[in-house]
């Protein structure tokens, strides 16, 4: 088992470098979300304030694109409006995109409600052709709308098909409190072609890609006292197979999950303690990682809460930052064949660090753009033989 005080400084190859990524106007702000290489970045443009007055709603569109040092922010696609439902005329956002080959595929939202998440998988090249929707969220009677699920709902690329998963009513008049109304599951359609969507999982959230594989979490229902995560072999003949199962008490669940061809890792949130209001809180929760030729796992008891969507993973390891949360400001990178912690940066309000299985280039978040207010990035390649 390892504690967050024995990481040490992260060491690099070469020189460290922050990006700068400039919109064409002032009044927009280009961010960097992901690095499917070395050198290319996968990037939103959004407007600086994108809020309207009442922070009620968004009050412009975001694009979509790549950004380099060489060519700068090439936007491939714009959001547009929601079309149906209680959200429809609304500017939609980007909430969460991948590339696979010549493929962008996101997730563009008009939802700003924690509770509540209308969406619409998209698609385009990156030369900005052949933009699509392959799936939108169910459209429900009245007011009411698809529940946001544990872990998130974005896009991951497996063959000729993208996974994500998404909250399904399986009543005509759904109830949000009520949880026999509501299946999670994890749903598939095909990229290059117009296809039905289908369920691939039920009871099921957190799609991860493992070589050709899926990984995912399960729980049966939320008083379980138990999760699984599984890898099927989606790609060859669908075979299910359980790799973990954990257990979880009171609040405590499983809340992040990320994999490679090597690696799957996730985040255990701990459960809360002390009366209800603010003062509540979670204790300091876990993040465990696998080898999959070994099938060995490392532990690594946090200092504070887990929350959702920090894991990334790269070419030897893991990391992760605590999102915006006010706890510990560090950014980690945990070396799998070493069993080492180290820690990259600190960044309080924006504890982010990001990877991909393909290389050990990564990019973190450490201090602030004094015109956007936004947090600058800053990439390297991870010295990894220590």
């Amino acid at each position: 088992m390892i504690g967050v005080s024995d990481a040490a400084a992260a060491q690099f190859r070469g020189p460290q470098r922050t990006l700068h990524p400039k919109a064409e106007t002032a009044d927009r702000v280009v961010v960097p979300t992901g690095i499917p290489s070395e050198t290319t970045f996968l990037t939103t443009e959004t407007k600086v304030n994108a809020m309207n007055g009442a922070g009620t709603a968004l009050s412009s569109f975001s694009r979509v694109g790549l950004w380099s040092d060489g060519k700068g922010f090439v936007a491939v696609a714009k959001t547009g409006k929601e079309t149906a439902g209680p959200m429809a005329g609304a500017e939609r956002q980007v909430m969460g995109a991948t590339q696979a080959g010549d493929d962008l595929v996101w997730i563009e939202t008009p939802s700003t409600d924690l509770a509540f998440l209308d969406w619409s998988l998209r698609t385009a090249k990156s030369d900005g052709s052949k933009t699509r929707e392959l799936a939108h969220s169910q459209i429900l009677k009245g007011d009411a709308r698809p529940l946001t699920v544990t872990g998130g709902t974005y896009p991951v690329v497996i063959g000729e098909w993208v996974y994500w998963a998404a909250s399904v009513a399986i009543t005509a008049d759904p109830d949000p409190g009520t949880a026999e109304d509501w299946e999670f599951n994890i749903l598939r359609t095909k990229l290059s072609e117009k296809s039905k969507v289908e369920t691939v999982a039920r009871n099921a959230v957190m799609p991860a890609v493992a070589g050709r594989d899926l990984v995912y979490a399960a729980r049966q229902s939320e008083t379980s006292d138990s999760y699984e995560i599984h890898r099927m072999a989606v790609s060859g003949d669908g075979s299910d197979e359980i790799l973990i199962r954990g257990t979880v008490s009171g609040t405590s669940d499983i809340v992040d999950l990320a994999a490679s061809e090597s690696y799957v890792a996730w985040g255990v949130r701990s459960p809360e303690v002390g009366e209800e209001g603010w003062s509540r809180k979670s204790l300091p929760g876990q993040i465990f990682a696998m080898d999959l030729a070994t099938e060995e796992v490392s532990t690594v008891v946090t200092a504070d809460e887990v929350g959702s969507a920090n894991l990334s993973l790269t070419k030897t390891g893991v990391l992760w930052g605590n999102g915006s949360g006010n706890g510990d400001p560090t950014e980690y990178y945990l070396n799998m064949p070493t069993h080492k912690l180290f820690s990259l940066a600190k960044n309080q309000g924006h504890s982010a660090v990001a990877g991909d299985p393909a290389h050990d280039t990564v990019m973190w978040a450490k201090g602030t753009d004094a015109k956007t207010h936004r947090s600058l990035w800053h990439v390297a390649e991870l010295e990894t033989s220590s």
